[in-house]
């Protein structure tokens, strides 16, 4: 028989994961996520041979909705991001880590062109770094680009990994 009495029932739904700035509609598989940029400013000339660390600045940014680990933080320093500095005579590098020679090749690392040591970027932060930059003495005269690639090794999981590249013209005198 019936007592009478009544029972409330709350309903749960599972919180949805928080919308990325790249997310479709209806689209709730991606959770916020870091965006790491990079900018190089340096000079608009240099000869070959010639050391322009002094002269550049590296910017790593964080466009992103969620921080980024450096190797240097406190977030995930195993998987924080790198930065290679390069010299590309096209605006395309291959993927993955730059390889260093005292001679010219296309996309070669520059002399003390990684920096290894970096700081957790949260959303929206920005850090500057210096870094080497020794233009190989063999490198034949012509108009080439400083390409700066932030996290070459892919280990952060970014909401966008197609905008790590940056090129900044430089004529080899």
């Amino acid at each position: 028989g019936s007592t009478g009495a009544t029972v409330d029932f709350k309903i749960f739904s599972p919180k949805k994961p928080e919308r990325g700035p790249n997310d479709g509609p209806g689209d709730v598989t991606h959770v916020r996520r870091p965006n790491l940029r990079v900018k190089i400013t340096g000079p608009k000339s240099a000869k070959p041979g010639e050391d322009i660390s002094n002269l550049i600045k590296v910017r790593a940014l964080n466009v992103g909705t969620a921080p980024a680990p450096g190797t240097n933080g406190t977030l995930s320093p195993a998987n924080g991001f790198m930065i290679d500095v390069m010299l590309s005579s096209d605006t395309s590098v291959p993927a993955g880590f730059a390889v260093y020679s005292p001679s010219y090749s296309e996309d070669v690392l520059l002399l003390g062109g990684r920096i290894s040591n970096t700081y957790d970027l949260p959303a929206g932060g920005n850090n500057s770094y210096s870094s080497g930059a020794t233009i190989p003495a063999n490198t034949p005269p012509g108009i080439y680009y400083l390409a700066v690639r932030i996290d070459p090794g892919n280990k952060v999981a970014e909401s966008n990994e197609g905008d790590n590249t940056f090129f900044q013209r430089i004529r080899i005198r």
